[in-house]
């Protein structure tokens, strides 16, 4: 499986191509909450899809900030937060910069052998995009990291690529993809290899059968690079 071929699964698998189906606490397999204050050692007041509610987490949260979990309740009708993590820097405001990109020039950047200045010419033709926006892409690109910030479907994601040893015929790439409402992905594209695909958790995608991809969970997933959320002072 190539990195297109695997591409075009994963996304039809999370969003069911060619539909328009809304993404909504019912339909999806994790929640964004975001903390607004803390009651008690225990206790946290914090908005499900702008609802506010009252839950338990015996894990210390930040106040103001995102986080992915699954909620449930327990036999007296409390509702229980588990399995959370925080999201990165990008979730963490209400706004939101997207590239206005076509999907099949993020591919041709992967296949194209002067990726860099491929993704530069990308990065400065968007529109109302400052300075010190374009200094936090080119920071990852300096590591051959390429990030974009999108929407699809109604729902703001990033997906950022690392490529590896580039003039090599053992080039792979490593990602790192994160949506509002399906917690962070991260894993690695070998030619002519199974492709590994790591998550918080298990209960996303039935992926487990396709023979080409591997599927591990992880408890701890992080950005290839951070971007700082200076970068969404921008509406997209």
């Amino acid at each position: 499986m190539n990195i297109e071929e695997f591409l075009n699964l994963f996304f039809n698998l999370l969003f069911k191509a060619g539909t328009n189906r809304h993404i909504t606490l019912k339909n999806s397999p994790l929640v964004s909450i975001k903390i607004d204050k803390k009651i008690d050692r225990k206790r946290y007041e914090l908005f499900i899809n702008s609802k506010k509610n009252i839950c338990i987490s015996h894990k210390e949260l930040e106040v103001s900030k995102n986080y992915w979990c699954i909620i449930s309740k327990d036999t007296d009708g409390v509702i229980i937060l588990s399995n959370l993590h925080k999201q990165p820097d990008f979730f963490q405001n209400n706004t939101f910069f997207s590239f206005d990109i076509p999907f099949k020039r993020i591919i041709e950047n992967l296949k194209i052998k002067n990726f860099k200045q491929y993704y530069t010419d990308i990065l400065y033709s968007q529109k109302n995009i400052n300075k010190n926006m374009i200094n936090k892409f080119i920071f990852c690109l300096q590591k051959n990291i390429l990030s974009y910030p999108l929407f699809f479907n109604g729902e703001k994601m990033l997906l950022q690529f690392k490529i590896i040893n580039q003039n090599l015929n053992e080039k792979s790439v490593q990602y790192y993809f994160a949506f509002k409402n399906y917690g962070g992905f991260e894993g690695e594209i070998r030619k002519n290899s199974q492709i590994l695909l790591v998550s918080n958790y298990n209960n996303i995608i039935d992926i487990k059968i396709y023979s080409d991809i591997i599927f591990i969970k992880k408890n701890k997933i992080e950005p290839l690079c951070e971007i700082s959320e200076n970068i969404l002072d921008l509406k997209g």
